[in-house]
């Protein structure tokens, strides 16, 4: 049964995940214009092959997430917009996964940790 109402509604769902995804967006873009450093040294990184891949890899796992939300979500609001939502959407996350550096630093992080993971038997 789908909930119709409420914060697990399609309407609200959609409302708060299109939230979270432009305050991700725009934390991205006030770190690439105002960076969160206190020194005045200009890093540069050039990020290589392997890196190059995590952050494809990154992409073509979060791409199909975010089509499958935008087709099981069914509400008013899309109505008539959806595949233009669902480019734009999708625009952002090519932005944030092949050209934000915070977000690549994110990235680069999350496939550190889990190559260090140890198991324990």
């Amino acid at each position: 049964m789908i909930i119709k109402y409420g914060i697990f509604g399609d309407k609200m769902m959609f409302i708060l995940l299109e939230a979270f995804f432009i305050v991700l967006l725009l934390y991205a873009l006030s770190y690439e214009v105002y960076p969160f450093r206190n020194s005045n040294l200009n890093i540069i990184v050039k990020r290589g092959k392997e890196s190059q891949q995590k952050f494809m890899i990154a992409y073509a796992i979060l791409a199909p997430i975010v089509m499958l939300i935008f087709s099981i979500i069914d509400t008013d609001i899309l109505k008539g917009y959806k595949l233009i939502i669902v480019i734009v959407n999708l625009i952002f996350l090519f932005w944030l996964t092949n050209y934000s550096s915070w977000f690549r630093n994110k990235i680069i992080g999350f496939f550190n940790k889990l190559q260090s993971k140890e198991e324990k038997r």
